[in-house]
């Protein structure tokens, strides 16, 4: 595999933590421009992605996309504008798996994190996620294998194993990752057993700060610019980079706004990108819907993504009844005020939008020598998978465990075992069920009921119940949404057909009326 990686450096660093359903291309973007540092994927199943194919979309140029072999339905894409900046994380129990996957993506990501955290049944139930805090002998595997066979940096997001002082255990699994080769280690400062609203427990970091010299990176409960700086003002220099989930799902700009107030790098300065000014409310938002049409996205996943955003704002009913009413992409525009734009993009593109375009059909219309597309590549993996094994018999001593007697492994297999674990899993079809969880928190006591920090500039579609800066409206969860957090996913547009079941077909058909 001969991808050039440039170096990354996680110190003095906002990053996006992964969330299921809303870590998409468009929304990863967008936080890019805000002044995020680096942006996680949402988690995709190793098998998952294993069993996609690589495709440059030629209706969307610059687009990158892997689809799903079986189903066609797209599981990842990224473009050239977040190179060097976007990290996919894996849920995965097998080091085999793991680095099928990992390998797949490798010349698209800066580093390929391992979800150690996610306490779902699904998740937990395969051995992935939380699971692995229990099986630090795999979880060591999964790392060693994929440090010395990936040309891209390999990092893991673990969460706390106890709930008090001294965290021994947790300080204890930290230097095995590190020693694991991991170039950087997430804490979600919560344990497994821990809800929403509980504090994130924040005067771990000192302690977990002194047991690891990799980089160390904070996530919980920094919701907005004010947030960082109580942190910061308690516990600098106890962290090495930020990790944000709902404040910037809330509010993309909430980057932006941290930089300003509280930058992380030496000698500060206000943030470096195309925003000059703090951006309104309205502004962010219609962003945002304009980034997901440019990069074709479904559809339910906008709608899911406008929903998850403006849940905390405090919209009115009126407004909220409108967003849950939209049936296309139009409709979506036209309530955050883009839809002139979306009209005139559709004229003035030299290539108008394809049929399907931003719908879950698109996928599934494709005809471009699919057949030896899939062909080519799988012929091309596993001549990779020849060579990083041919590299490992040549060179040994890059850092293969031993078992007693003398018989080297990988990953935990001899090597006829790993070698039929790895067709077993490159041949297979099923993929793991994923559902969604909520950013979980434990400083002690009941979690803030945050309020997105974005200030609105303009009342039109987005009129809400009060001024910006008044409580949210406690609501309940839109229907689409069963919970949310930042440490489990299973995919973008290909897994979303799943979770728009009650309105997608009449979705899909309204949109291809309006065509």
């Amino acid at each position: 595999m001969d991808y050039h990686h440039e170096a990354l450096d996680y110190r003095n660093k906002y990053i996006l933590a992964p969330m299921v359903r809303i870590g998409v291309l468009p929304f990863r973007l967008e936080c890019l421009k805000y002044g995020a540092d680096l942006v996680y994927s949402e988690e995709i199943i190793d098998r998952r992605i294993s069993e996609t194919v690589r495709r440059e979309n030629s209706d969307f140029p610059g687009l990158i996309e892997y689809i799903h072999v079986k189903d066609k339905a797209l599981t990842w894409s990224t473009c050239e504008a977040e190179k060097g900046k976007v990290v996919l994380q894996l849920g995965t129990a097998s080091a085999v798996g793991a680095l099928k996957a990992a390998m797949t993506v490798a010349r698209d990501v800066a580093a390929i994190d391992i979800n150690m955290g996610c306490p779902k049944g699904f998740s937990t139930n395969a051995g992935m996620g939380a699971a692995l805090l229990k099986t630090p002998e795999i979880s060591s595997d999964i790392l060693k294998t994929l440090r010395r066979n990936l040309p891209c940096p390999v990092t893991c997001k673990i969460r706390l194993l106890e709930p008090d002082l001294p965290f021994e255990k947790t300080r204890d699994y930290l230097r095995m990752c590190e020693q694991s080769g991991a170039v950087a280690i997430g804490v979600h400062a919560r344990l497994k057993e821990d809800r929403p609203r509980v504090r994130a427990r924040w005067p771990v970091w000192a302690l977990l700060k002194d047991s690891i010299s990799v980089p160390l990176i904070a996530n919980g409960d920094f919701f907005s610019s004010s947030d960082v700086g109580a942190f910061l003002s308690c516990h600098a220099g106890s962290v090495d980079s930020i990790m944000v989930a709902r404040g910037a799902m809330w509010d993309p700009s909430v980057f932006w706004k941290m930089k300003r107030d509280h930058p992380l790098t030496p000698g500060g300065g206000p943030p470096v990108g195309p925003v000059r000014t703090e951006p309104s409310r309205t502004d962010v938002w219609g962003d945002v819907v304009r980034r997901c049409v440019e990069c074709n996205n479904p559809f339910q996943a906008t709608k899911f993504t406008m929903q998850k955003m403006t849940e905390e704002a405090g919209m009115t009913q009126e407004f909220k009844e409108r967003l849950t009413q939209t049936r296309n992409t139009e409709d979506i525009c036209d309530i955050f005020e883009v839809g002139d734009w979306y009209r005139g993009a559709r004229r003035e593109q030299t290539v108008p939008f394809p049929p399907h375009a931003h719908t879950l059909n698109y996928y599934k219309k494709l005809q471009d020598d699919w057949p030896g597309l899939v062909r080519r590549q799988m012929e091309e993996r596993e001549a990779l998978l020849e060579e990083t094994e041919k590299g490992r018999e040549e060179n040994p001593a890059r850092g293969d465990d031993v078992r007693e007697g003398g018989q080297k492994r990988r990953g935990g297999f001899t090597d006829e075992e790993e070698k039929k674990e790895a067709d077993s899993l490159f041949a297979a079809q099923k993929t793991a069920e994923c559902s969604s969880m909520k950013d979980v928190c434990p400083h002690q006591g009941e979690a803030p009921n945050p309020v997105p920090v974005a200030s609105s500039s303009s009342s039109g579609s987005f009129s809400s119940t009060g001024s910006d800066s008044s409580p949210p409206v406690v609501r309940k969860r839109p229907k689409i949404n069963s919970s949310q957090e930042e440490d489990q996913g299973d995919g973008e547009a290909g897994k979303q057909v799943a979770q728009f079941t009650e309105d997608g077909m009449e979705d899909e058909k309204a949109e291809g009326k309006a065509r």
